[in-house]
């Protein structure tokens, strides 16, 4: 018993975590509604038509205030606590990246038709460094990703100056 026991403390253990399945085909969230639970509140499925699915704007340019479509423009560097996101690129170039927590920068200027994969909660950003306009889809693989923009929660957030300078080794 006693060898069952350190064969079972000593085994490796595997620990994997993402969205629960779903109880139901599918949430459209209900955008009127006052209360969040991890995000949006479903419609009633018996209220919910097609044209819930169904977007018809990408053919037209819209809001790009916080992408990287315009060329020199960038998508500052994030996180998604609980999401992996792919990018696919349909027009122009994108330089993109993410780093590990060993530090390691994986980056690759994406062309038409290129994917990339930025990895559950790893810092990445998006950096249009071509002459020209950018298109990319993004998707993520979470009903409730979470987004945090490292500038804004670095230096919008009221962390004293001194925590920041020492952090940044700006201090004599």
């Amino acid at each position: 018993m006693a060898f069952l026991v350190l064969q079972i403390a000593l085994s490796p253990m595997t620990a994997m975590a993402s969205d629960a399945d779903p109880e139901q085909d599918f949430c459209v969230g209900l955008p009127t509604s006052t209360i969040i639970v991890n995000g949006l509140v479903c419609k009633d499925p018996e209220t919910v038509t097609v044209s819930d699915f169904v977007f018809r704007g990408l053919a037209t340019p819209g809001n790009t205030a916080n992408t990287a479509t315009g060329a020199g423009s960038v998508v500052a560097p994030h996180t998604h606590p609980r999401a992996s996101e792919v990018l696919i690129v349909l027009e122009g170039s994108l330089y993109v990246g993410f780093v590990s927590t060993s530090q390691k920068l994986f980056a690759a200027t994406l062309n038409i038709g290129d994917v990339f994969v930025f990895p559950r909660g790893l810092l990445h950003f998006e950096i249009n460094k071509g002459a020209g306009p950018a298109l990319a889809i993004a998707a993520l693989n979470s009903q409730n990703p979470g987004v945090q923009a490292q500038p804004a929660a670095l230096f919008g957030s009221g962390i004293e100056d001194d925590v920041l300078e020492t952090a940044f080794g700006l201090t004599a």
